[in-house]
């Protein structure tokens, strides 16, 4: 129990303007040097999905540890650097740190030119209040022309 303690205070520490604020919103993660591809979660055709006519994919990765935040979501998309290769970045609340439940099948996604690409799903930080807290549906936005991409939603 005193792990799971340790994680939950590791996991709210590390987001709290998402925590305090559903209407904040926060920057995703570049994604690590060398990230294991063997961490998107099984089977692959049902946790991945693709957008704008594939210049933009998604990905539910499982880093397995730590438990009660193991979950994270992988985009790729553009703009494409010099070799022609999609930018990376995680829909995490730190590096190593990410949700304790992402349900991927719920997604919406819409297009506004203004706004670029919204993708919304429910995400379940843990709060050591069960598995029925924490929810928060959490819109991600994606700028393929700048490459920025952000998210909201917690309250």
């Amino acid at each position: 129990m005193m792990i799971r303690q340790i994680v939950t205070a590791l996991a709210l520490g590390a987001a709290p303007a998402m925590a305090l604020d559903p209407t904040a919103s926060a920057p995703a993660i570049p994604c690590p040097e060398g990230m294991e591809l063997d961490a998107i979660v099984e089977p692959w055709e049902d946790n991945t999905a693709s957008y704008a006519n594939g210049a933009v994919r998604i990905a539910l990765i499982d880093l397995i540890e730590p438990a009660a935040a193991a979950y994270q979501l992988a985009i790729l998309h553009p703009p494409r650097d010099e070799m022609g290769a999609r930018q990376c970045h995680l829909v995490a609340t730190a590096a190593h740190i990410g949700f304790a439940e992402i349900r991927f099948a719920e997604r919406t996604a819409s297009y506004d030119p203004a706004t670029g690409l919204t993708i919304s799903m429910p995400i379940r930080m843990e709060t050591g209040e069960g598995p029925q807290a924490g929810w928060a549906l959490v819109a991600i936005r994606i700028d393929q022309q700048t490459g920025e991409v952000r998210f909201q939603g917690f309250d």
